[in-house]
């Protein structure tokens, strides 16, 4: 039905794409179940509504201009086109939901899929959020909202529905997975080695991040082949949380 839609569709704009989901039936009564869904893309639409910019110029002036993430946007600019890195030819075979093309075009600017940047961006806004909201003098968000953000909004009232992507012992906050206490399990997103409270998530093109407040750690990984990604990313990490020692 999200198919038939157009929901997938990339030429089109946030305000398209949340009048076409308003058209269709959810999965779930709200606040009984988790699943996966199209709801981060739904609030990028609200952040454009309430400041009255676009969600690139949201991010711009709110989050990557005030970190230095200049490498980091909806659209690849064309001096740094030879620099941007493809997913495999076999990676984009059979997919329900379509890559963004963001070095040719980037009206399609979600909440939740086709922002491009770097592992050294990306771990500017990691380190942000470990440090509770601030980075090099730079205040994005407050403490006491990054608390919010990354503790478990789960609990036990919400049904974890038959694809539950965190995993035994883990919860899921407004920013991704998050390690809560019980019995360890490997997940598919993150392996048996780490900290309660931790908090991480992977993304659709072979991206994976985690942040490690009891260790003071960030952790930020990527390739180019989603296929590849469960394995190497979850290597990585095993191998970073290893070497900790003191």
């Amino acid at each position: 039905m999200y198919k038939d839609g157009g929901v997938n569709d990339l030429d089109i704009t946030n305000t398209e794409l949340v009048t076409r989901i308003s058209k269709l039936p959810l999965k779930h009564e709200p606040g009984t179940t988790w699943y996966y869904s199209r709801s981060t893309d739904v609030l990028g639409r609200l952040i454009e509504v309430v400041p009255g910019m676009t969600l690139g110029e949201f991010f711009e002036e709110r989050i990557t201009k005030p970190l230095g993430m200049v490498d980091t946007a909806f659209k690849v600019a064309p001096g740094k086109a030879a620099r941007f890195v493809e997913p495999f030819a076999a990676d984009k075979k059979d997919l329900t939901l379509l890559y963004t093309e963001p070095t040719k075009s980037a009206k399609f600017e979600a909440g939740g899929q086709g922002l491009t940047s770097t592992v050294m961006d990306y771990a500017r806004f990691a380190h942000m959020l470990l440090n509770g909201g601030e980075l090099d003098g730079k205040r994005i968000l407050g403490r006491k909202t990054v608390e919010l953000m990354t503790m478990d909004h789960i609990g036990q009232a919400i049904d974890h529905g038959p694809f539950f992507l965190p995993g035994q012992s883990h919860g899921f906050g407004l920013l991704g997975a998050v390690r809560i206490d019980g019995p360890r399990a490997p997940a598919p997103l993150n392996p048996m080695q780490g900290s309660v409270g931790e908090y991480y998530w992977a993304g659709y093109a072979g991206t994976f991040f985690w942040v490690d407040p009891k260790e003071e750690l960030v952790g930020v990984y990527m390739m180019q082949s989603v296929r590849h990604l469960l394995w190497y990313a979850t290597m990585f990490k095993s191998l970073v949380v290893q070497s900790i020692v003191d």
